[in-house]
């Protein structure tokens, strides 16, 4: 439903680990009636961590916050705390014409409402693909399902498109 920009950048990087500053501005451009979207616009700083674990298998892992900008009520939370982890498996080289990179990844996500009268948190596992087109598109189709907050949702398809500069 809603929209993200997402910048990254490095703080630090070796053969084997890179450290990320993250900032990302979601617009809500979803539809909220079809619960498609969260209608506030959110700023998302955070920090990424890679860690090349040999054998082609990877760690990646993320900590940040979502801060909504604009109207509020008692019922939002002033911000949300989000952290993930995710474990990689890359099949194919990066290469190899449109499924450069083929990787099968686990993710466990979650995010927990800070300053609100109904806190709460929600912890999910997200298993998917993700593959390069070429020219640095990627794909990357997945299916959430929650493990903590289990009446917030049965499961969602969760497919994104990206493009490196």
């Amino acid at each position: 439903g809603d929209t993200s920009l997402i910048a990254r950048i490095m703080l630090m990087e070796t053969l084997n680990t890179t450290l990320l500053s993250v900032f990302g501005v979601t617009f809500p451009t979803g539809d909220e009636d079809r619960e498609l979207g969260s209608g506030k616009t959110l700023l998302s700083p955070g920090l990424g961590f890679w860690k090349d674990l040999g054998g082609r298998f990877a760690l990646h892992s993320f900590f940040g916050a979502d801060i909504p900008v604009g109207g509020s009520t008692d019922a939002d939370p002033d911000l949300t705390v989000t952290y993930g982890a995710a474990l990689t498996k890359t099949l194919t080289p990066k290469d190899m014409p449109l499924l450069g990179d083929f990787t099968l990844f686990a993710e466990l996500n979650g995010s927990s409402d800070v300053g609100s009268s109904q806190d709460h948190t929600l912890v999910s596992i997200l298993p998917g693909i993700r593959w390069n087109l070429g020219h640095e598109f990627w794909l990357m189709p997945g299916i959430e399902l929650p493990l903590i907050q289990r009446d917030e949702f049965d499961e969602r398809v969760r497919f994104s498109i990206l493009k490196d500069f």
